[in-house]
């Protein structure tokens, strides 16, 4: 006897054994038992999902004539069906007899009754095929057809086929067979072949076979051809030319150590061995991606690529930022190798693109900031994050006396909200800012992801959530995004009045705020630095805080909302 490959062996011979179609083998099955079968049917899906074997098992179980579990397996019509002779099932390939004569030889046979079963089951494999003449000659049958004839049409392109034959059928989707159960299949036939297997190979298989059971079963039928004792990870790998995880993450490695001689000579030996390049980026993808999950989750129950080790390891040579720069590069590049004559070549230039990366990261720390970065840098610290009292210990104990400034009364100096946001009333604001209630209200900003979802003070929240307190005085907030739309949105006027009254009611803070971006800082930084030594710091700014509706307490809040809906009828004790 001739070898049959595996997917043929095991066919799913009952509605049991089909795999990852849940509900349409219940719907069908329930259609059996109350005796509700329509007459035409289309099941479109991906390729290997089990369109045509379901539509055998139907065929099959609406002609069994035994009694109990349909199909019964032992009666007349299920032995015929078994070995593909029923005469009244019929089995046609559109792609092949896809013409308007094929069609009428068909509408030609249909009127004479079943020879053996109850009915005459035509199954139309990839009825996309069909010419738009074909399909109009069969539109008539198809929506009246004799009582004993039943139409199964399949395709993996239903887009292509007619509306006005899809609106004759009853259309049932087949979904792309999920990993863990091509796993677990896998694992029943190798227990029946009685064939050793690695779990981890299996599941490579799966991931192989892109949702596609057919697809999984000649995979494995390949791996065995190879060693047919047993079913290992590296032999799948040596098959279909896939690295093994652990070869994929020693590659970041390298990347990540610019080791630019050795990685062009390891991607041509991938070229020569045959490896996928595109399959590798993928992957690569989805190991960076699931370690940024597990940099943030630490749970290893998310990670279905790479296990906790894996995980870890990477985690010690890659921070976040650059984790997310290579999944920039490579997502890129992926992108690219749908025109792309010779992927290889995009794949070096993407290697060559992270190394630059990984260099320029690595001499930075290597030589470290630049004489400007350290002023800006020593003078963001002095003014934002250390005590002014510590790091200007050569200075007079009271700086303002000595430049003879009177900080008490409010200068000319002074901002309009409507109108950009000025050098000299910013640097004001640094002058005079002070650590201590820095300190107090960046504990008290915690509290503003509270009322993120709140309906009053949501907007307010949501928009507050992600800006840093740079400098802090009596009256007012400066605040820091590196988003120029939220500074410019912080800075508008009607937004701005709405954030002092969340400021004061929610964080109990009677402070103007105002917004600038993370380059503005850092050049309002620098121009700090040089009026200081010069001695030409601007005066206190004048702030003028918005005059909004009274602020008042939740509790004020909800005596006046008793109050505006009883009105004279409702009488408060104490008053």
């Amino acid at each position: 006897m001739s070898y049959k490959a595996l997917y043929r062996i095991y066919r799913p011979a009952l509605f049991e054994d089909v795999v990852g179609q849940d509900y349409i083998v219940k719907t069908l099955k329930n259609a059996i038992d109350q005796n509700k079968i329509a007459h035409a049917y289309l099941f479109s899906g991906p390729r290997g999902t089990g369109k045509t074997s379901v539509a055998k098992l139907l065929a099959k179980a609406i002609n069994c004539t035994g009694s109990g579990k349909i199909p019964c397996m032992q009666c007349e019509n299920c032995i015929a069906a078994n070995q593909n002779v029923h005469p009244d099932i019929i089995e046609l390939d559109a792609a092949s007899n896809n013409g308007v004569e094929e069609i009428r030889e068909i509408i030609e046979k249909v009127k004479y009754a079943p020879i053996q079963g109850k009915y005459k089951v035509y199954i139309i494999d990839e009825v996309h095929m069909l010419s738009n003449s074909a399909f109009n000659a069969l539109l008539k049958t198809l929506e009246e057809p004799p009582a004993h004839v039943i139409f199964i049409l399949a395709t993996t392109d239903p887009q292509k086929v007619l509306p006005t034959i899809i609106s004759r059928c009853q259309r049932y989707h087949f979904n792309k067979v999920d990993v863990s159960d091509i796993s677990s299949s896998l694992m029943k036939i190798l227990k029946k072949e009685g064939i050793a297997y690695d779990l981890v190979a299996l599941e490579l298989i799966a991931d192989l076979a892109d949702g596609g059971m057919r697809d999984a079963l000649s995979i494995l039928d390949q791996c065995i051809a190879y060693n047919p004792s047993e079913i290992k990870e590296e032999f799948v790998n040596s098959v279909y030319g896939i690295l093994t995880t652990q070869e994929k993450i020693n590659l970041l490695k390298e990347i990540r150590s610019s080791k630019v001689k050795a990685l062009i000579e390891k991607i041509k030996a991938m070229e020569d061995t045959g490896i996928d390049i595109k399959r590798l980026t993928n992957d690569l993808l989805n190991i960076l991606k699931e370690t940024m999950i597990y940099a943030y989750e630490q749970d290893e129950n998310l990670l279905k690529k790479i296990n906790q080790h894996h995980a870890k390891s990477l985690l010690e040579t890659f921070s976040i930022d650059d984790l997310l720069q290579y999944i920039e590069v490579l997502q890129e590049t992926s992108q690219k190798y749908k025109t792309a004559f010779h992927p290889g070549s995009y794949f070096e230039i993407a290697i060559l693109k992270l190394c630059g990366l990984s260099k320029k990261t690595q001499d930075t720390k290597e030589k470290g900031p630049t004489k400007k970065e350290k002023q800006v840098e020593k003078i963001n610290e002095e003014i934002l994050l250390e005590d002014k009292e510590e790091v200007m210990d050569d200075e007079p104990e009271h700086p303002e006396e000595e430049r003879n400034i009177e900080p008490t009364p409010q200068q000319e100096v002074q901002q309009d909200i409507n109108e950009p946001l000025e050098d000299t009333f910013l640097l004001g604001l640094l002058t005079y800012a002070q650590k201590e209630y820095r300190q107090k209200e960046e504990v008290l900003w915690k509290k503003i992801q509270e009322y993120r979802l709140d309906l009053n003070y949501g907007k307010s929240a949501n928009l507050l959530m992600d800006v840093k307190i740079v400098a802090s005085g009596e009256d007012y907030l400066l605040v820091e995004s590196t988003m120029g739309a939220i500074v410019k949105t912080i800075n508008e006027h009607e937004i701005n009045v709405e954030l002092y009254q969340f400021l004061k009611e929610v964080l109990e803070l009677d402070k103007m705020i105002y917004a600038i971006d993370t380059k503005r800082k850092e050049a309002l930084i620098e121009s700090f630095m040089k009026h200081r030594k010069q001695d030409t710091l601007p005066m206190c700014p004048k702030i003028t805080k918005h005059e909004c509706k009274v602020c008042l307490s939740k509790e004020e809040k909800e005596l006046q909302e008793l109050q505006d809906i009883f009105q004279d009828t409702l009488e408060i004790k104490g008053e």
